[in-house]
């Protein structure tokens, strides 16, 4: 990355880190805490939610974020977002992955509209339709090694919970939804 960036010298850096998730459901983005990577993450066809990154560490758009790619002066500006393609024995996931990838050039203008066959834009909307567009993670239950953390079963990414519903287990207790709201 760093010889592209001395050789090109490009106004700005655009990232998409690609994942997915041990949890069934949904399919997600999580914007770099700015403006342009907002818009990129909405342009991506898939919940954008604000928030998570702040409880995460050491991710590549973090790194990003700290200047660390900028050589000479160059990228002016990075922007980026990760991309969860859902959970991680789908082989859709692989088709999102693609879909995303496809959309976020498009967004970043390196590609036309025109130019691109809708359906990598199809296929993301089909499974993020019933979705929230953007959410703001409230509350993480944070596990930890010798938790014995036990999900119960059934549970699926952006179902919607209850304020004291019985989610899981751990060496504490019973793990209850502090409020109403969609599980992750």
């Amino acid at each position: 990355i760093h010889e592209e960036i001395r050789t090109c010298r490009p106004e700005a850096l655009v990232l998409l880190d690609l994942h997915t998730t041990s949890a069934d459901g949904g399919i997600f983005c999580i914007p770099s805490d700015d403006r342009a990577s907002l818009r990129l993450a909405k342009e991506l066809h898939a919940p954008v939610i604000l928030g998570m990154l702040d409880g995460l560490e050491g991710t590549l758009l973090h790194y990003a974020a700290g200047n660390h790619f900028e050589i000479d002066g160059f990228p002016k500006y990075s922007i980026g977002a990760a991309f969860e393609s859902g959970q991680h024995n789908d082989p859709l996931s692989v088709s999102r992955s693609i879909a995303a990838i496809v959309n976020c050039l498009r967004a970043a203008g390196c590609i036309r509209p025109e130019d691109v066959d809708s359906r990598h834009e199809s296929i993301l909307r089909t499974f993020s339709d019933p979705l929230p567009k953007v959410t703001r993670l409230r509350h993480v239950h944070h596990i930890r090694p010798g938790d014995n953390f036990d999900m119960r079963p059934g549970y699926v990414n952006f179902q919607p919970i209850q304020k004291g519903e019985h989610l899981a287990n751990d060496v504490g207790g019973p793990v209850l939804a502090p409020e109403d709201g969609l599980i992750l």
